[in-house]
């Protein structure tokens, strides 16, 4: 069960620095997207485009 919740953690980890790599160059790429949107605001904007 440890090992478990070691891989979890590994991959939320994971997926929380990817995540935020990815959101540094789509806003470099995107610019006009955040001009009135903070973070929360894009990653609620990306969940409503799927």
């Amino acid at each position: 069960m440890i090992w478990l919740t070691l891989l979890l953690t590994v991959i939320i980890t994971t997926a929380i620095v990817y995540g935020a790599g990815w959101i540094r160059r789509h806003r470099e790429t995107h610019p006009e997207l955040y001009k009135n949107r903070g973070v929360i605001g894009f990653i609620v904007w990306l969940i409503l485009q799927y």
